[in-house]
């Protein structure tokens, strides 16, 4: 029975394998606005406006605004992502709905 020895990677292997690992993440991941983040964030909280459950939409317009307050509280979000949200709107206020759509 032969034994074959085990190398070390060369550095042009090692950065080839990095390459390859990074290609193949990025393709799995899905391009996301800002908002899209802040909306995923958003309904793993109940409304605190309408008391709709997480992962249920507030309307079928979008969410409200407290639903993102409060993602945002409990670090869900980013400050970031809640000021896209709100920053589409000519109102801020609890029971003003996020558009889906919203950029």
């Amino acid at each position: 029975m032969n034994i074959i020895p085990e190398r070390t990677a060369t550095e042009a292997e090692l950065d080839d394998h990095a390459d390859r690992t990074d290609r193949a993440l990025t393709g799995r991941q899905l391009p996301r606005t800002v908002h899209a983040l802040g909306r995923q964030g958003a309904r793993l909280v109940p409304c605190g406006h309408c008391g709709r459950r997480p992962g249920t939409g507030c309307s079928d317009r979008g969410e409200h605004l407290a639903r993102f307050v409060a993602a945002q509280e409990r670090g869900l979000i980013t400050r970031t992502e809640l000021a896209s949200v709100a920053a589409v709107l000519d109102v801020i206020a609890w029971h003003v709905i996020v558009p889906d759509g919203a950029r």
